[in-house]
């Protein structure tokens, strides 16, 4: 598994995705499935990364776990926006799996169906998985208002989004769907 951070780089996301699979193979006979995964910005590289791969990454994952991403906002990979990615897309489809708080106000949670159906129409595997959640909620956070960021937080609703995105983390690493 490799998180993409809150404020990606595509050269830094890469070199954490090949350093991954390179610990993976000295420490087992191979690696079979790396999942990527991030959140918000880093939801959205992900997503860029599947949709607008290079030939500078030695290993592409084998999944893209995206949490509380924007689809029509331009990805700090491409540039491009997945929703416009997916017009042009000649990249071998890789099962996508999205995961969206019905209550963020950050990001829209229409916008998740709207991309999971997008994928749908171009024979990608996709699964949508909606949480009763807000944004930072889903990842276990709440708002700060004093510093303006993000911090952990034991409420039930983050407790229970936090461990339902393990969940479906998990289940991408195994390949299987809800």
């Amino acid at each position: 598994l490799v998180l993409a951070s809150s404020s990606p780089r595509r050269r830094e996301l890469l070199a954490s995705l090949d350093f991954a699979v390179q610990e993976g193979q000295r420490h087992s006979d191979g690696i079979e499935h790396v999942v990527l995964a991030g959140w918000s910005l880093g939801g959205m590289a992900a997503i860029g990364l599947a949709l607008q791969p290079e030939a500078d990454s030695t290993y592409r994952p084998g999944a893209v776990v995206s949490i509380a991403a924007g689809y029509w906002t331009p990805t700090p990979i491409s540039g491009v926006s997945a929703m416009e990615s997916l017009s042009n897309i000649t990249a071998v489809p890789m099962p996508i799996w999205v995961v969206h708080g019905k209550r963020d106000e950050v990001v829209p949670a229409s916008g998740a169906q709207e991309f999971v159906d997008g994928l749908h129409k171009i024979g990608w595997s996709s699964t949508l998985t909606f949480l009763d959640a807000e944004h930072e909620s889903i990842i276990g956070l709440e708002h700060d208002e004093q510093s303006g960021m993000g911090v952990p937080s034991t409420s039930d609703e983050a407790r229970r989004s936090v461990h339902r995105v393990a969940q479906v983390i998990e289940d991408a690493l195994r390949g299987s769907s809800d």
